[in-house]
């Protein structure tokens, strides 16, 4: 299986930087769940490289031509909003929600899916400093999100990459905001009694080793959300929260560290001050 490859932005970042290698299941991801981090670390002088397992064919139809190129295309207009240098599509199958569609990705050999990855990120030809996945239950339990998990983890092996960093929630903390973050994500209803706090989203507060503030990174990371305007569109419950709403949502963005202290360890550790 050969990836397609995409370069977002029209200027290059310095030779010698490291990449942090981003790798997601579905288009609109890489933005709801890290897209101020990677604003972050492009604003540093990070080269970034984007990796989507699938063009998400399984999300909401398109309402002309193919799900999947649409959605390809939207993540290039994201990628280039919040500064990724390389966007590679893996060209797997979304697997549907509950893992409907077989010969989805969620169901491929895992061996086989991280010699994938590793091909198509060997050709950079760059330092790989960080590989960011998702924790082991793919934040809300998603198939696909879960097979990133152990895919990630095995071309981490791969390639050598010490320091891998699993891209979760706080469902402790999201618990006294809202659940926008997983409800938008495809979770498709709000948890009742006890909210998140009372399910398996994510992680609690004592088991997140980085919380990266990205209150700075806001707007633009509303704008690479609004970017997947067909999953996500104009009038989609996240797009009515007022600026201090969204920031109490959306502000902050969580990692389980595995491995030597990185970069990602570096950015803005503090807590908001909401407006």
């Amino acid at each position: 299986m050969s990836a397609s490859h995409f370069k977002p932005t029209a200027t290059e970042s310095d030779p010698n930087a490291p990449t942090v290698v981003f790798f997601h299941a579905h288009p609109d991801d890489e933005a709801i769940f890290t897209g101020g981090t990677i604003r972050q670390l492009a604003n540093l002088g990070r080269h970034i490289t984007l990796v989507c397992a699938t063009s998400g064919e399984g999300g909401r139809p398109a309402a002309e031509g193919e799900t999947g190129h649409l959605r390809q295309t939207e993540t290039k207009k994201a990628a280039e909003l919040l500064g990724v240098d390389e966007l590679l599509f893996l060209g797997y199958e979304d697997s549907g929600l509950v893992g409907e569609v077989e010969t989805g990705f969620a169901h491929k050999p895992v061996d086989g899916a991280a010699k994938a990855l590793a091909d198509a990120l060997e050709p950079l030809e760059r330092p790989i400093e960080a590989l960011v996945t998702y924790d082991s239950d793919g934040i809300y339990g998603h198939p696909d999100h879960v097979q990133v998990h152990r895919v990630g983890k095995a071309a981490a092996e791969h390639l050598a990459i010490d320091c891998i960093y699993e891209a979760t929630v706080d469902r402790e903390y999201l618990h006294f905001v809202e659940t926008h973050v997983v409800v938008e994500a495809g979770l498709g209803e709000r948890p009742e009694n006890y909210g998140l706090a009372s399910t398996h989203i994510g992680r609690s507060t004592l088991e997140i080793s980085t919380t990266v503030e990205v209150s700075a990174e806001l707007d633009v990371k509303r704008s690479a959300m609004a970017a997947h305007a067909s999953q996500l569109p104009a009038d989609a419950s996240v797009f009515q929260l007022d600026r201090k709403a969204f920031a109490a949502v959306y502000g902050q963005e969580w990692y389980l560290r595995s491995g030597p202290v990185g970069v990602l360890d570096t950015l803005d550790q503090s807590r908001p001050n909401l407006p």
